[in-house]
């Protein structure tokens, strides 16, 4: 993915790519999101949907401060929001493997694993080049592209 998406991801999503520049030894990250720009709004969607309850509890509590809500109703909010935060998704790796997006994550919930899924999903049908309609081809390497990727690229 080139480096304005990847840009993009981490500075809108920081927390679920905190380890984007991190060691190595840690994460797989270090090597970036290794796909095609196609799938830049499929990985950008996911990465709301991973990032919502968290970015949620704190607008709620950020808002329950603005508007100098009961210390209690603020008390509860923000254990809320820290929980949130302590269990926050991290991504490990994000990569096309068989032709189709790998998302690795740890602290993942079950929603958010159908969430994961339904995104490699649509990767098989969106042209990792591009992000128009795909289907996975053989030729090789495994692939998702477009009719127009699959001659010119696709060999």
């Amino acid at each position: 993915m080139n480096l304005h998406y990847d840009n993009y991801l981490t500075r809108k999503y920081p927390l679920l790519y905190r380890d984007r520049h991190a060691s190595v030894r840690t994460t797989c990250m270090v090597w970036g999101f290794s796909c095609g720009d196609g799938w830049f709004n499929i990985i950008n969607t996911l990465s709301a949907e991973l990032s919502y309850p968290y970015e949620h509890a704190k607008s709620r509590y950020e808002f329950m401060v603005e508007q100098n809500k009961p210390a209690d109703t603020i008390a509860v909010a923000k254990l809320e929001m820290d929980r949130l935060l302590e269990n926050h998704p991290l991504a490990v790796q994000v990569k096309e493997k068989f032709g189709t997006l790998r998302f690795y994550a740890d602290n993942i919930s079950p929603d958010q694993d159908k969430y994961i899924a339904f995104a490699e999903n649509m990767s098989a049908r969106t042209c990792e080049v591009c992000g128009k309609r795909g289907k996975l081809r053989a030729g090789g390497w495994l692939r998702t592209l477009c009719g127009e990727h699959t001659i010119t690229k696709g060999k």
